[in-house]
């Protein structure tokens, strides 16, 4: 379920409001079966909320491509902007495209986002290995997606995730999740904090 909460700015340990039913509604067995915040903008007099839609698979545990819902209330509701995702297969990518940060500079909107390369057998078990990648766009919805992996790995199949960018004095810094590809529920292999400037 999809849904959100108020703090105060000042104190974040303060609850003002809690929004107790979803903001999004389930998807009707296409590309979101379920649906998972990754990022929520501002667009003119709308909210644009980005999500990963997640859809159950049989050999492999799922599919996760990325989902574009608008409000016109504030962001109390949302209505899907299309049945199907923003961020779909392509001939390069073609196991996830999801969990993206957006930001606009002038004209342009970039996106970065975790984008699937491999399903690897751990116990009998598939996990998933993805990479960081970068796109941009005109207009927030038909992106161009340069399939050039940002960030290099310090180990074989170390998943990078969910990618936070900001520009100051002159670079862009991000800060990312990164962990193994085995052992990570709780172990020695967790998920951790990275960052990276350029």
């Amino acid at each position: 379920m999809t849904t959100f909460i108020d703090v105060d700015i000042n104190d974040p340990g303060r609850v003002l409001y809690i929004h107790d039913r979803p903001v999004l509604e389930l998807g009707k067995r296409m590309f979101d079966e379920q649906a998972l915040c990754v990022y929520v903008c501002e667009n003119q007099d709308q909210v644009w909320l980005y999500y990963g839609g997640w859809s159950r698979r049989t050999i492999v545990p799922y599919s996760n491509w990325t989902g574009l819902a608008v409000s016109n209330d504030g962001g109390v509701t949302f209505q899907r902007a299309f049945s199907g995702p923003i961020l779909d297969r392509t001939p390069f990518e073609v196991y996830s495209a999801t969990a993206s940060f957006i930001c606009r500079e002038q004209e342009r909107w970039h996106m970065w986002y975790a984008s699937g390369e491999d399903w690897i057998d751990v116990d009998g078990k598939y996990e998933e290995y993805y990479v960081i990648k970068h796109a941009y766009s005109k207009d927030g919805i038909s992106w161009v997606r340069e399939n050039k992996k940002l960030l290099s790995s310090k180990g074989q199949y170390e998943p990078t995730h969910r990618p936070s960018v900001f520009f100051k004095d002159g670079k862009y810094h991000m800060y990312f999740c990164y962990r193994g590809v085995s052992d990570f529920r709780g172990g020695k292999n967790s998920y951790r904090m990275g960052y990276l400037s350029q």
